[in-house]
């Protein structure tokens, strides 16, 4: 399951907008408002992109650590 509180919390940490954020994923900042409200689930490859841009594991992304 994604942690959809820390996808939120490393955007607002870097001080981005959805906006922008959404302009980096290459999705439409709509899409993007639904994965932080749980409503989509993002691709791998989009959740590849979030891994790279906010220098976090997928794993992170995921809240698999604790699995």
């Amino acid at each position: 399951m994604i942690d959809l509180k820390y996808i939120k919390r490393l955007r607002l940490q870097h001080g981005w907008s959805k906006y922008y954020v959404s302009r980096k994923l290459e999705v439409h900042k709509d899409t993007f408002c639904r994965y932080e409200k749980g409503k989509l689930t993002p691709s791998l490859r989009v959740l590849m992109k979030m891994s790279l841009l906010y220098e976090v594991r997928i794993d992170q992304l995921l809240n698999w650590d604790d699995a």
